[in-house]
């Protein structure tokens, strides 16, 4: 049983260390394609943590970003029986701005919704958070 836990340790310090590794923000500068008003800008992470909220809705910040977006994903897969959509309206809580419950089909920007928990939860066959090994 000593074994079996150093191992079960070893294992989840592993995932941890990876994960945290994963979810570092890029340095330098990046440019930003998906909002007009700011295209062909060069902007770098420290210029997304002085306004998050507004800032890391443009997918290259999230991209490049992830730390400062809290848009680090840790969720494992899920297995195809539990892979179906929510249908009804859930509540995202992470995002004080989203005051209505939303549905699966809320945001057309898939990479900024499937990066909120809720997301990860409710719509795990949109967010492809399914495995298909079954």
């Amino acid at each position: 049983h000593r074994l079996h836990l150093h191992l079960i340790a070893v294992v989840v310090s592993v995932t941890i260390l990876h994960q945290t590794f994963a979810c570092q923000d890029q340095e330098g500068r990046f440019e930003i394609t998906s909002k007009e008003s700011a295209l062909g800008q060069f902007k770098s992470c420290g210029w997304a943590a002085t306004r998050p909220t507004s800032r890391c809705a443009y997918s290259e910040v999230r991209e490049h970003c992830p730390q400062t977006c809290n848009a680090c994903t840790t969720t494992p897969q899920k297995s195809l029986s539990s892979c179906n959509d929510n249908d009804r309206k859930f509540t995202i809580d992470s995002l004080d701005w989203v005051v209505l419950p939303q549905k699966c089909d809320w945001n057309k920007d898939r990479a900024f919704k499937c990066a909120l928990p809720e997301f990860e939860e409710n719509c795990p066959r949109l967010c492809v958070f399914c495995c298909d090994d079954f």
